[in-house]
């Protein structure tokens, strides 16, 4: 498993345990192996392990006589799985002589799953305007920065005011790219919201799904 292919604009942070533990369920049903690993004494210490090894308790158990032996307890362990990266850290609490003891992670970074090409507006900035409706009222529109686009879907930042009115599973609609309108219209779901720091701001970025594909010919005309 190779860590470094991890792309960390992809990584989505989240810290709502019952999510996460449906993350971790989800791995132990198809026993996936991850790659497992711990700092000691300045030295990386790491081995492959199964999760059907793995017990969803109070705690997280691992059973597996050889993860005993070379990790330590009272000390983080880190974990990778791929290729649709998950990567959490977990406080070893125990270890017996066939398994280990382990808080369950207080924070996940996952990788966001989109099945198409992105592009990315790192330098040559561009502007979405979209906007929401609003219960009783007329919709709210919104200019925002755009982070990234592919035939499904996009992000964008959000500062705090901006933030103020926007949930997950919220609905939008999107009405041009910079001048550039958008004809149709496309409509857009919400699928997460978090932290997101550029140059020492902190802001919110955004990631949406299409009701719809873009076509080659809108997509091109975008980026």
């Amino acid at each position: 498993m190779n860590i470094q292919n991890a792309k960390s604009e992809n990584l989505i942070p989240t810290l709502d345990p019952v999510s996460m533990k449906r993350t971790l369920q989800g791995l132990k049903a198809r026993e996936k192996e991850i790659f497992a690993w711990q700092n000691i004494d300045n030295q990386r210490i790491s081995m492959t392990i199964s999760t059907a090894d793995f017990i969803l308790g109070e705690k997280l158990f691992i059973f597996n006589k050889e993860v005993c032996k070379i990790f330590q307890e009272s000390k983080p362990l880190y974990f990778f799985a791929g290729p649709n990266t998950i990567i959490f850290k977990a406080q070893v609490l125990a270890k017996k002589n066939e398994h280990l003891v382990i808080e369950y992670p207080e924070s996940m970074q996952i990788e966001e799953s989109r099945d198409t090409k992105r592009f990315y507006f790192k330098q040559n900035f561009k502007f979405l305007n979209v906007s929401k409706k609003n219960k009783n009222s007329t919709p709210t529109r919104y200019r925002v920065s755009l982070f990234d686009i592919s035939e499904s879907g996009a992000s964008f930042t959000l500062n705090d005011f901006q933030k103020q009115n926007i949930d997950s599973k919220d609905s939008l609609k999107l009405h041009s790219i910079d001048d550039q309108i958008l004809s149709p219209y496309l409509n857009a779901e919400i699928k997460y919201i978090v932290p997101f720091r550029v140059m020492g701001t902190s802001l919110h970025k955004v990631g949406i799904q299409f009701d719809r594909l873009l076509t080659p010919s809108e997509l091109k005309t975008i980026i």
